[in-house]
């Protein structure tokens, strides 16, 4: 049995799998598993499954982070790379004391670590 076969007999079970009863259910799986030749609790997993892959979505409500505008990034590399390439607690305390001092190659305008892009 091709997996295009197996996906429509899993579509013809489901609907008669959600609402049998349990031992109807238990009849149901042990047919699938014969048939497709899955282990029970693949087949249990596949039979609740809405067909539908989950996946995870690391969208974030609000603005994009400054740091992503690519003006900013060449700089933010320039500045780790000329500190020796220091981890990222270190790095901003280096940042913090550089953007203090002074705008860093006028892109930047400095009301600690609220950027504005120029």
């Amino acid at each position: 049995m091709g997996m295009h076969s197996m996906r429509q007999y899993l579509q013809t079970i489901r609907l008669r799998y959600k609402y049998a009863t349990r031992e109807q259910k238990s009849h149901i799986l042990d047919e699938f598993c014969s048939i497709c030749g899955y282990n029970r609790k693949y087949a249990i997993w596949l039979e609740n499954a809405n067909g539908t892959k989950k996946t995870n979505i690391k969208n974030k409500a609000g603005r994009r982070s400054i740091s992503d505008h690519p003006d900013i990034l060449e700089v933010l590399m320039e500045i780790w790379e000329a500190a020796k390439l220091p981890c990222a607690a270190r790095l901003k305390e280096i940042l913090a004391l550089r953007i203090l001092k002074k705008d860093t190659l006028g892109l930047l305008h400095a009301t600690f670590w609220n950027y504005q892009i120029t």
